[in-house]
């Protein structure tokens, strides 16, 4: 393998490297209890109620759980 990312340019550690994200089921089972209880706010108001109840996960991550669970 060594031969190959080389003749590629690449590092050994770029080729083996996985990403690490934690798992989003706990933000999609909170965004979604939301939404069913209140179907007509938008993300700004589901982030501040999110906020509110003391989540402290981040605004892009909310909205990449929202566009692909809520839409």
């Amino acid at each position: 393998m060594a031969l190959a990312c080389e003749v590629a340019g690449l590092n050994r550690s770029v080729y083996y490297y996985t990403h690490k994200r934690p798992p989003d089921d706990e933000v999609i089972d909170a965004l979604l209890l939301l939404v069913e209880r209140h179907p007509r706010w938008g993300l700004p108001k589901l982030f501040k109620r999110l906020r509110h109840q003391g989540k402290t996960w981040n605004k892009k991550r909310v909205e990449r759980v929202y566009n692909r669970e809520c839409s």
